[in-house]
């Protein structure tokens, strides 16, 4: 159903900065509690309702003639041309188009040029459809107003918007679906403004409006994140009495979501009396990219539930996830249903993959999904040098950034920030100056920051601090944030107050809000015995409202995510971690351990040796040796950087009970395994 639209005016703003002002008497969204959002059954969100195109492959070219088309019969000419598309030769009805269209009387109808456009279109050839419109033109076709807007829709859908605008402003009558195809097109490629702006002439001309429109002025709201015109655009629906209708509630959840109003997101979402993988989909993601990952993984599982077959736009977002979060059963799970419904393991879902299972310590389980790829792009390579980077696996990082090349694929500049930061990970120095070197010269990139800021790692990590502190001062690019972080981590493993000092100086003004730097600086101020320099240090983050978020660590056991803060005693085991942590430190003690009170954290004011007991990290690590069985690796997730009190007890405790425990933080992995970490002591 379409109908009447009402007129719309627009804002004395520059074109750049119009904004749509819709009457407030139609377009006034209703109070939530007279808002009802009520759906038939959907299929999908899709272009195909407006376009009437067919996605396909093109075929290999076969320029073969029939005898019979030499006989010059105009009638066979278009039902052979208009057969072959139907069977998807388009290329093979091309060559036939090319071979007549040079042959002087020869008109094909408007039918046959219709299904070429339409063809042209499928096998994504602008320059074919630029031949076929233009003959048409020449032979003096009447374009009417479906044929002129797939000429539109073809060019929308290949991304050619001035060509889609300049067939679309030369037509005589502009009937609804050219107007949404060409709003759709905006849309689709990111011209928000243009979309905006179109839909406005629309309504000022009198145009119809159907579902299809609102939901592609929805799409383009999401995009400029603008609520204001959304919830404008939302009342209108309802007042149209669009509210059932499949595009637009699934638009409004993902316009909502985009846009972080999730409990709008969701209130949409949950009057919806049917759903399928379209609704789904835009309710998950919602979650995932605002940082939602256990509501996104609950609503999941409920769509499983519900029955409802999750598609290679939804595996990828819970992949990704999972990755983040401390759940690789569930990810284990999500792989699983990949294997059942036979999914092709293509580029996105592969990488995802990949990421998942690097993110989760298991590099090996990430290079045989790899290995299985069909198709590899740069990302995909990517995420397989980052995943053996991070693990301290540097000469294997090598390996595969050669492979890449080897297969034809040119390094970007993330692939070089992936390998420098693997040669600093692993202690690789020379191989680490050798690709910086010629980064111009062989890959054709200019060095970043992020570039730089490996560097100074790779140097600081050799304990040349002073020249590390140098290369930053001579980098032919202003120094940011990534190259002062670079040296101020080095400085508190080396505890270079001086240096730290300075480096910290250039952080408070670049990242003021960030309290990691300060915390880091902590660390140099205890470990240097300056308990007089923390203690002004503390008073200055506590004037600045700068509050450390509170220290978590997770653990999975039998698919169930475990979390311990620093010093709590909520978990119902916490007798037994107690008990066994009291146990494991007379051990450790006998093996070498001493509690290095002075790297702890000062962000808490005892400094006891007891303190360290009550450390996240070692909350999980009690309860995951009470629960996993040997010789299960323990891995955990921690929200904070691990402090070295920790880290050299985890070495420590890997010998003694003969497991590996694998520990995630923002910076990096650490592998302990008979009393050594993969980072090299170096974080």
């Amino acid at each position: 159903m379409a109908v009447q639209g009402p007129s719309l005016a627009l804002s004395p703003y520059p074109p750049y900065q119009q904004k749509i002002i819709l009457p407030r008497a139609v377009f006034k969204p209703k109070p939530w509690s007279t808002v009802s959002i009520s759906l038939h059954h959907f299929v999908g969100c899709s272009t195909a309702n407006a376009t009437t195109f067919i996605d396909g492959t093109q075929p290999k070219p076969k320029p073969i003639l029939p005898d019979y088309i030499h006989e010059n019969p105009e009638n066979s000419v278009s039902e052979e041309i208009r057969n072959l598309c139907k069977e998807g030769k388009v290329q093979e009805a091309l060559d036939i188009f090319h071979i007549l269209r040079k042959r002087q009387g020869i008109r094909l109808d408007r039918e046959t040029y219709a299904v070429l456009l339409q063809g042209c279109c499928t096998i994504k050839s602008v320059e074919e459809s630029r031949r076929v419109y233009g003959h048409m033109l020449e032979s003096g076709i009447e374009v009417d107003a479906s044929l002129s807007a797939n000429v539109v829709a073809m060019y929308c859908k290949n991304g050619k918007l001035v060509d889609a605008r300049q067939v679309f402003d030369k037509m005589p009558e502009r009937g609804l679906v050219s107007w949404n195809v060409i709003i759709a097109g905006y849309a689709k490629h990111g011209r928000s403004d243009e979309a905006l702006r179109v839909f406005c002439e629309m309504l000022e001309e009198g145009g119809l409006i159907d579902g299809y429109t609102i939901s592609s002025i929805l799409r383009a709201c999401a995009a400029k994140f603008d609520i204001g015109v959304g919830r404008q655009v939302h009342g209108c629906a309802v007042r149209m009495e669009f509210q059932n209708n499949v595009y637009v509630a699934s638009a409004l959840v993902d316009m909502y979501a985009k846009c972080g109003r999730l409990e709008d997101a969701r209130h949409v979402f949950d009057k919806m009396p049917e759903r399928n993988v379209v609704s789904w989909n835009a309710m998950v993601a919602g979650y995932a990219q605002h940082g939602c990952g256990e509501e996104a993984l609950k609503l999941f599982w409920e769509m499983q539930v519900a029955g409802v077959k999750a598609d290679h736009f939804t595996i990828p977002t819970v992949l990704r996830v999972c990755a983040g979060l401390a759940s690789l059963g569930q990810g284990k799970q999500v792989h699983g249903i990949v294997i059942r419904c036979e999914f092709e393991l293509d580029i996105v879902l592969g990488s995802a993959l990949v990421d998942l299972y690097s993110k989760w310590g298991r590099v090996e389980d990430a290079r045989l999904v790899f290995d299985k790829m069909l198709e590899r792009n740069i990302i995909s390579w990517n995420a397989m040098i980052a995943g053996y980077g991070s693990h301290g696996r540097g000469k294997d990082a090598i390996l595969i950034f050669e492979q890449m090349q080897t297969e034809g694929i040119k390094p970007n500049h993330i692939s070089l920030s992936s390998i420098l930061s693997a040669c600093s990970y692993s202690g690789l120095a020379n191989e680490g100056w050798q690709y910086f070197s010629c980064m111009r010269q062989d890959y054709g990139i200019t060095p970043r920051a992020t570039h730089y800021a490996c560097m100074v790692e790779i140097i600081g990590r050799s304990g040349c601090l002073d020249d590390a502190y140098y290369f930053i001062k001579k980098s032919p690019i202003k120094p940011n944030a990534y190259m002062w972080g670079a040296l101020l981590r080095a400085s508190r493993v080396h505890v270079n107050m001086a240096l730290g000092e300075l480096a910290a100086k250039q952080l408070y003004e670049l990242e003021p809000n960030n309290i990691g730097n300060y915390l880091v600086m902590l660390d140099i101020y205890v470990a240097a015995g300056r308990r007089d320099h923390a203690a002004r240090l503390k008073k200055m983050m506590k004037d600045q409202g700068l509050n450390q978020v509170p220290e978590c660590s997770w653990i999975e056991v039998k698919e169930r995510v475990h979390k311990f803060f620093v010093g709590d005693s909520l978990h119902p085991l916490t007798a037994e971690i107690n008990a066994r942590w009291m146990k494991l430190t007379i051990q450790i003690k006998e093996a070498g351990y001493v509690p290095r009170s002075s790297f702890v954290l000062p962000d808490i004011e005892q400094q006891q040796e007891e303190f360290a007991c009550y450390h996240s990290e070692k909350h999980a690590i009690a309860f995951g040796l009470i629960s996993i069985p040997p010789p299960k690796p323990l891995q955990i997730v921690q929200n904070h950087r691990i402090c070295a009190d920790c880290h050299n007890a985890a070495k420590i405790i890997s010998k003694v009970v003969g497991r590996e425990i694998v520990v995630r933080d923002p910076r990096c992995f650490h592998h302990f395994n008979d009393g050594l970490c993969s980072c090299g002591d170096y974080w």
